[in-house]
C-alpha cells in the first residue's frame, strides 16, 4: 500500500503532470521581437519552427516592429531557423517556460543584417610581411561561403591590405629638471613610427591578393559574386594593436524583386 501511495505522489510531482490541468496541456504565449545585432533596428524575418518530433511550423516577424508571437505547450523546446534575404541564417534553441499555468513568455533575438557598405569581417589574417593565409583566417571563410550559399544575391568585396608592416612604439624619456623645482617633471611619452618602402607594400599587398583569388576561384560559382582588390594605405598604426589585414564588406544585397 505504502509503495502504491508513493507511485501517485511522484507521478502528481512529474513535470509531465505540470504541463497539464484537468487533461489539458498548458498553453505559452511567446511574444518576441526580432532587431537586427548592429543597429537595434526592428527586422522582419521568417522563423520556421522545429520540434524534436519532426513538427514544423512557419512564421514572420513583423517589419514594423520585429514582433512575433507563438503559442507552444508548456517545456517543449524548439530549434527555430532565421532566414531572409537581408540577414545571415540563424538559428536559435527556443524552449517554452514549464509551469503549470498560462504565462506570458518574452524574448528578444538579434539577427546581422546585411546592408550595402557593412564591413562584416575583419581578420588579422597575415603574419607580418607574409602572404600565407593563416588558419583561423581559412576557417572563418567557409562562413562567406555559407552566407552566399542561403543568400544567393549578396556579392562581397574583400580588401587587403598590409597595414600590419606598419609599427608604432612609444617610449618614455626623462624631461630635464628645471631651476628651483625640487621634482623633476613627468617625462613626456616619444611616439616612432616605422613605416616601410611604400614599393615593397605595393608587392606584397600584390602577393596576397594572388593568395586570396587562388582560394576565390576554388569556390567556382561563387567567385562571381565576389570582388578582390588591394589597399595601399599607410593605415592608423597603433602600439599593441593588431591589425586587420583582411577586410570582408559587403558589396551589394537584393530581394527577389529587385533580380529582375
Amino acid at each position: 500500500m505504502v509503495y502504491i501511495v508513493l507511485f501517485l505522489l511522484l507521478g502528481l510531482l512529474s513535470p509531465a503532470h505540470a504541463q497539464e490541468n484537468n487533461g489539458k496541456s498548458i498553453q505559452i504565449l511567446l511574444k518576441g521581437k526580432v532587431i537586427d545585432e548592429f543597429t537595434g533596428s526592428p527586422m522582419s524575418v521568417q522563423m520556421e519552427f522545429r520540434s524534436p518530433d519532426g513538427r514544423k511550423f512557419k512564421i514572420q516577424s513583423n517589419s514594423k516592429d520585429g514582433y512575433f508571437q507563438q503559442t507552444a505547450n508548456a517545456g517543449e523546446t524548439f530549434d527555430v531557423i532565421l532566414t531572409n534575404y537581408d540577414i545571415i541564417r540563424q538559428t536559435e534553441k527556443i524552449t517554452f517556460k514549464d509551469t503549470t499555468k498560462y504565462i506570458e513568455q518574452e524574448l528578444i533575438i538579434k539577427v546581422k543584417k546585411l546592408a550595402t557598405g557593412l564591413i562584416l569581417f575583419r581578420y588579422d589574417a597575415f603574419s607580418a610581411g607574409s602572404a600565407s593565409i593563416n588558419e583561423a583566417t581559412r576557417k572563418a571563410l567557409e562562413e562567406v561561403k555559407t552566407i552566399m550559399q542561403f543568400n544567393r544575391s549578396v556579392k562581397f568585396a574583400f580588401l587587403l591590405n598590409a597595414h600590419d608592416t606598419y609599427s608604432k612604439t612609444v617610449s618614455e624619456e626623462k624631461a630635464a629638471p628645471k631651476k628651483g623645482k625640487k621634482k623633476d617633471p613627468k617625462p613626456q611619452p616619444s611616439t616612432k613610427v616605422i613605416e616601410p618602402d611604400p614599393a615593397l607594400i605595393k608587392a606584397l599587398v600584390g602577393k596576397r591578393l594572388e593568395a586570396v583569388m587562388t582560394i576565390v576561384d576554388s569556390w567556382k560559382a561563387f567567385s562571381q559574386r565576389i570582388t578582390v582588390s588591394p589597399d595601399y594605405s599607410a593605415g592608423e598604426p597603433s602600439a599593441g594593436v593588431k591589425f586587420p589585414t583582411f577586410l570582408v564588406i559587403v558589396k551589394e544585397v537584393k530581394n527577389a524583386l529587385e533580380l529582375n
